[in-house]
């Protein structure tokens, strides 16, 4: 993505600090909708006030369609980019009890209303769960604020819905789990948000040159049944779908993923032997026999039930699985197997770019960073 010189960006600037005053209020009856048709161009008389973010002591209109939030300037200026910018420059004179209006041209009023909760302190980012386990990720918001950082040259705000975002799409060389909760959405569209949150994911990391992102994205993904990878999923009445390219991508990756599952994650079984396993587990407890037979009938299960080769969900310790396991173990070859599947999880995770194509994280984090420098810049 090129950023504007500053010359552009300058006149963008100075189009859109309107000299128009916002109507008095009471020429105004109108509250805004749930859905704003936002014309092109509205007249006074279609102008409505946000519901929340119209503060009667506000000095500045900031127009979104048809929607008009009527805030404080120095809220704004803490986002810098363009309302940095803009409020530095000489303003045009109004009448006594007039405020200036501030339209934002092909900007969603959805999305400034969440840049409005954001900088009152209503949406708040980089947040954990109160029992510190989980990072909460409001995914409406977060997408919402993505698009209008890109956009007005918001810097900060761009890094911390990155921040965020690493709740969800962990990276970098070292393991992490993602351990994250999806915040902001009625338990009546969660289950559909699973299905399309993978795409949603995969495009804002296209879009915004997210790369650092992007293998876990695809990896999301890759845990959807083929039908929707192929067909896209309905959702507010659009199709969510992926360029077919991606599409390939990911098909690939999943068939790499079952093979990691077999080779590298579940190891502790594929390599199984009893022979090799007696003499490993003998001299050490007095059990041998019945772990043996044990990690023997659990081989065959794993085989028979396609558990092996069926698996793309790689990065998932197994905790309750391997717990069930490892009560028929005697604790030497309960360590064994735990230890066994840190390590194959992280040598997946090590891997996983390579899965998708995209080489190793130092290549895209490093990516990551090149473009980080460009928005700050």
């Amino acid at each position: 993505m090129t950023k504007p010189t500053s010359k552009s960006s300058k006149r963008r600037h100075d189009a859109l600090l309107s000299k128009e005053s916002s109507p008095s209020p009471s020429k105004r009856r109108k509250t805004a909708s749930a859905k704003d048709p936002s014309p092109s161009t509205p007249s006074t008389n279609d102008l409505v006030h946000d519901l929340k973010y119209y503060f009667d002591d506000g000095d500045i209109d900031v127009l979104a369609g048809t929607v008009l939030f009527r805030v404080h300037i120095n809220k704004l200026k803490t986002l810098g980019g363009i309302f940095s910018t803009i409020f530095d420059m000489p303003r045009p004179p109004t009448d006594a009890g007039e405020v200036p209006q501030l339209p934002l041209p092909d900007t969603d009023s959805s999305d400034v209303r969440y840049l409005m909760a954001y900088v009152y302190g209503d949406v708040l980012l980089r947040q954990m769960t109160d029992d510190k386990l989980c990072g909460k990720v409001p995914w409406n918001a977060t997408k919402a604020l993505l698009k209008l950082s890109d956009k007005y040259d918001f810097v900060s705000l761009r890094h911390e819905v990155i921040e965020t975002l690493k709740f969800l799409l962990p990276c970098g060389p070292t393991y992490t789990p993602a351990s994250s909760v999806i915040t902001g959405i009625p338990k009546s569209e969660q289950t559909l948000l699973m299905r399309v949150l993978p795409f949603e994911a995969i495009n804002l990391c296209r879009r915004y040159e997210l790369s650092a992102l992007l293998p876990m994205a695809f990896y999301h993904a890759a845990q959807l049944p083929i039908a929707d990878l192929l067909v896209g999923v309905p959702s507010n009445g659009t199709i969510a779908c992926l360029p077919m390219d991606d599409i390939i991508t990911i098909l690939v990756g999943r068939d790499r993923l079952k093979l990691a599952n077999r080779n590298v994650r579940l190891r502790y079984f594929n390599e199984f032997e009893v022979d090799d396993w007696s003499d490993k587990c003998r001299g050490r407890n007095n059990q041998w026999d019945l772990c043996t037979n044990y990690l023997a009938r659990t081989q065959q299960e794993f085989n028979r039930d396609g558990f092996m080769d069926s698996r793309t969900d790689v990065l998932d310790l197994m905790t309750r699985a391997s717990r069930k396991i490892s009560s028929h173990l005697c604790l030497n070859c309960a360590d064994d197997l735990k230890q066994s599947l840190e390590d194959g999880v992280a040598a997946i995770w090590e891997r996983l770019p390579g899965y998708f194509d995209l080489g190793r994280w130092e290549t895209v984090v490093e990516a990551q960073r090149v473009v980080d420098e460009r928005y700050r810049d």
